[in-house]
């Protein structure tokens, strides 16, 4: 009897496995796992001579974007100041990140701080997908500080 019992164990065990491994290829919420494995990357890369504070923002909702809607506790995500010619890459989940910018992205020079010329918004569905890689690059130029963004190594604003 313990001998059934450890066989159907172990047949129970290995049809989870290729369940969730079948979820987990296909990309999809078929099986029902709420999202366990839908999750895309962000790059943030600086390309500058000075630190940058990114202001990396993060919405649920896709195309909702309202300037009034901002709340630093519950949008922006924390990734601290990236040095200067470095770059740091972070996953989200995709239901969590519906819209993303970097909303006055702020280079810390030695007097006075530059705020990017520019708050590029993307959104899911029509700028990126779920799994995509998408890239905030912080650049400069001697008249300018601004962000460029790249969707799997496509050029979406710049």
């Amino acid at each position: 009897m313990a001998m059934i019992t450890s066989t159907r164990r172990a047949w129970s065990l290995a049809g989870l496995a290729v369940v969730l491994l079948t979820a987990a290829g296909s990309g999809c919420d078929e099986a029902g796992f709420g999202g366990l494995f839908e999750t895309l990357t962000v790059e943030l890369a600086n390309e500058t001579d000075y630190p940058v504070d990114p202001g990396l923002y993060a919405d649920d909702d896709d195309h909702t974007f309202l300037e009034s809607n901002i709340r630093a506790d519950e949008n922006f995500v924390d990734v601290g100041i990236i040095p200067p010619w470095s770059s740091r890459r972070i996953t989200l989940n995709c239901d969590e990140a519906g819209t993303m910018m970097t909303y006055r992205a702020r280079q810390i020079r030695d007097f006075i701080d530059w705020i990017s010329e520019n708050d590029p918004i993307v959104y899911e569905d029509g700028d990126f997908d779920c799994h995509d890689t998408i890239s905030f690059v912080f650049r400069d130029n001697f008249f300018e500080f601004y962000t460029r963004v790249e969707v799997n190594g496509r050029v979406i604003v710049d």
